[in-house]
């Protein structure tokens, strides 16, 4: 699981920091809680999530976000990788809020790769110039098995043209 997490990070970081790829752009972190509903024979489960995200924000009412989770649920890895599409119905230079969905693509224990659709609410706020943090919560009905629940505190270091990074 620390490869994958390595090996996702390093990509991320690697195609997203191309000069001129987008106006603005966040790389971080996000962690916090990760469940399952129940369904049928399985009981719903909880348990504590991490991974890195990159948010490319061309335009500041829309946005792109990629990331990738890890986690230990029953006893066995999860993976997922949702991206997604933001719109921010409130945009100032130092708050955003907005909704966001997008596909999904989740590895639950003792399943196959999973495909399934994300959606949410999330906000942000700058800390210092370069440094946000926010939340966001989202909705994962994954196709054909349990339905997943996210809700992470994110920690980003917003990257813009022009600072000198």
């Amino acid at each position: 699981m620390r490869k994958s997490f390595k090996l996702v990070t390093i990509l991320m970081i690697s195609v997203f920091s191309q000069q001129g790829f987008a106006q603005e752009f966040t790389l971080g972190g996000h962690a916090g809680a990760l469940g399952t509903t129940s369904t049928g024979s399985r009981s719903s489960a909880s348990t504590i999530a991490f991974g890195p995200f990159i948010k490319i924000d061309p335009y500041g009412w829309a946005a792109f976000k990629l990331d990738a989770t890890f986690a230990r649920l029953e006893d066995s890895s999860y993976f997922s990788s949702s991206p997604a599409i933001q719109l921010n119905f409130v945009n100032y230079e130092e708050f955003q809020l907005g909704v966001l969905a997008g596909p999904g693509f989740y590895k639950i224990p003792d399943q196959d790769l999973k495909f399934a659709l994300n959606m949410g609410v999330a906000g942000d706020f700058a800390l210092a110039k370069n440094l946000s943090i926010g939340m966001e919560a989202r909705y994962h009905p994954i196709f054909d098995s349990v339905d997943v629940w996210t809700v992470y505190l994110t920690m980003g270091f917003r990257f813009q043209g022009g600072d000198g990074w």
